[in-house]
C-alpha cells in the first residue's frame, strides 16, 4: 500500500513539473518583436520562433514544428541582443521596420523580399476574409413573411392588403398568373367565395382585386367596422385588473391607428369615442379623470 502512495506521488510530482516545463517554455517563446527606431515591443498572440538570451542568438532551438526559422545570420546582422532582454522574430507575419543596414548585394535580401511577399499575403488574406464576411452579413436569408389567411372581416382588410401588395402585387418578378395563384391560396371563408370560379389570367386577377376592394376595402365600411368593434369592447371594471386594463388598452389603439389611416382624425370621433372610453374604465379611475379635467 505504501508502495502504492509513493508511485502515486511520484506521477503527480513528475506531472506536474511536466507542466511547468512547457509552461515555462512557451513563456520563454512569446514572441516579442523590438522595433529598430522605437525599441517598443510588439506582442503577437503566436509562439516564437527564434530567442535571444545573454550568449546571443539561439534560432533554431526555439523553433515549433511546423514553423520556419529566421536564418541565424540575418537575424545576427540586423538585431544585437543585450544581456538578458528577450528578442524575437516571426517569420511571414512582422518584420523590423529598418532594415537599411542589409546591402542590396547581400543574398539575404532575397529573403527580405519573401517576407514582404508573405506579408503582403497575409495581409490580402486578412481583407478578403473581411470582405466575404461583410457579403456574409449582406446575403443573410430574413424570416419568410408570414401573410394570414382572410375571410371576411372588414377590420383585417387593411393589414392584408397592406402584406399583399408589398409583397406580392409590387412583385415585379412575378406574374399577373403566379399572383392571382398566391392570392386564391391567401383568401378563405366569404372572401374566397367572392372570387370562386376565376379561372387562372391577366384579366381575372384584375377583376378580382376589384372585387375584393369593392366587397371589404371600402372605406365607410372599414371605418364602420372599426367604429362597431370600439363600441363592443368588454369594460373592466377592476383598476387593480392590470392584465384586463392592458388587454383593453392594445386593442383599443388598434382600432385608433386603423382609423387613423383612414384619415379618421382625433377631431371627427373625439367626442363620439369619450363616452365610449369612460363607459370601458373602472368607476374610480372615471372619478379621477372627471377631477382632473375639471
Amino acid at each position: 500500500m505504501n508502495h502504492l502512495r509513493v508511485i502515486l506521488i511520484i506521477g503527480c510530482t513528475a506531472g506536474f513539473l511536466y507542466k511547468i516545463y512547457f509552461f515555462l517554455l512557451y513563456y520563454w517563446t512569446y514572441p516579442v518583436v523590438i522595433d529598430i527606431q522605437t525599441s517598443e515591443p510588439v506582442e503577437f498572440p503566436i509562439p516564437a520562433i527564434t530567442f535571444c538570451n545573454s550568449n546571443g542568438i539561439i534560432a533554431v532551438k526555439f523553433c515549433r514544428l511546423g514553423e520556419l526559422c529566421l536564418p541565424f545570420a540575418l537575424v545576427e546582422r540586423v538585431i544585437s541582443c543585450k544581456h538578458y532582454v528577450p528578442m524575437c522574430e516571426k517569420f511571414g507575419y512582422r518584420f523590423p521596420k529598418d532594415l537599411k543596414n542589409l546591402s542590396k548585394n547581400d543574398p539575404s535580401v532575397s529573403l527580405q523580399a519573401t517576407l514582404n511577399v508573405k506579408n503582403d499575403q497575409f495581409n490580402n488574406s486578412i481583407n478578403e476574409s473581411s470582405v466575404n464576411s461583410k457579403r456574409n452579413v449582406n446575403s443573410v436569408r430574413l424570416p419568410k413573411l408570414q401573410i394570414d389567411k382572410y375571410f371576411d372581416d372588414p377590420c383585417l382588410w387593411l393589414e392584408f392588403w397592406n402584406k399583399f401588395q408589398n409583397s406580392i402585387d409590387k412583385n415585379e418578378t412575378l406574374t399577373k398568373v403566379d399572383k392571382f395563384s398566391y392570392l386564391k391560396s391567401l383568401l378563405g371563408g366569404v372572401a374566397g367565395n367572392v372570387i370562386n370560379g376565376f379561372v387562372l389570367s391577366d384579366d381575372n386577377y384584375v377583376n378580382a382585386l376589384i372585387l375584393l376592394k369593392e366587397r371589404f376595402g371600402r372605406e365607410e365600411t372599414v371605418v364602420y367596422a372599426h367604429m362597431s368593434k370600439l363600441l363592443n369592447l368588454y369594460p373592466v371594471k377592476d383598476s387593480n385588473n392590470v392584465i384586463g386594463l392592458r388587454k383593453l388598452y392594445d386593442i383599443y389603439k388598434i382600432q385608433i391607428r386603423s382609423l387613423e389611416s383612414l384619415n379618421v382624425t382625433s377631431g371627427m370621433r373625439g367626442h363620439l369615442l369619450q363616452p365610449i372610453r369612460l363607459k370601458l374604465l373602472p368607476e374610480d379611475l372615471v372619478l379621477d379623470f372627471n377631477r382632473k379635467h375639471n
